[in-house]
């Protein structure tokens, strides 16, 4: 037998096929944000503060069982008034620097843009070395701290 060949037959050829368009989704819009008649939007917070002057300076050498006087002199840079009912001066953390109270009220509101002068009773501890003892400002309707400071000695 002999082999026939076989006719040709037409190759298969390749065809486009139609995708369809990809439409994208349409964006959100933002909307306006709502602001209460009679309130100004701000950035300032509303409590905040900045220490002005500071004493004893960082690093400062006392005696062992010293008493001396932690001072700040802070200016209220927020947006609110601290008034005695609502915000107390006090320890935060770091040494127990402290001779007896660690929480002190203020005498008198401190206005936006007013100073105030706050004053702890320290006594250095008996044992040689570096201290720092963290103090602040602390709003008591949210038991939070808006302004700390730190009081760092050495006792020689």
């Amino acid at each position: 037998m002999t082999d026939t060949p076989l006719p040709p037959t037409e190759s298969p050829t390749a065809t486009q096929t139609e995708y369809p368009t990809i439409t994208p989704a349409p964006s959100l819009t933002p909307i306006p944000s709502f602001t209460p008649i009679g309130v100004r939007p701000t950035s300032t917070p509303m409590m905040a503060c900045a220490v002005v002057e500071k004493s004893p300076e960082n690093w400062e050498s006392f005696k062992p069982r010293e008493s001396f006087d932690g001072i700040w002199k802070v200016k209220n840079t927020g947006s609110t008034n601290w008034n005695p009912q609502r915000v107390v001066f006090k320890f935060l953390n770091g040494a127990r620097l402290f001779a007896d109270a660690q929480e002190y009220k203020l005498k008198a509101d401190v206005k936006p843009g007013s100073q105030v002068l706050l004053i702890a009773d320290l006594v250095a501890p008996k044992g040689r070395g570096e201290y720092a003892s963290t103090w602040g400002l602390v709003d008591l309707r949210f038991n939070s701290v808006f302004c700390s400071f730190t009081v760092k000695i050495t006792v020689e």
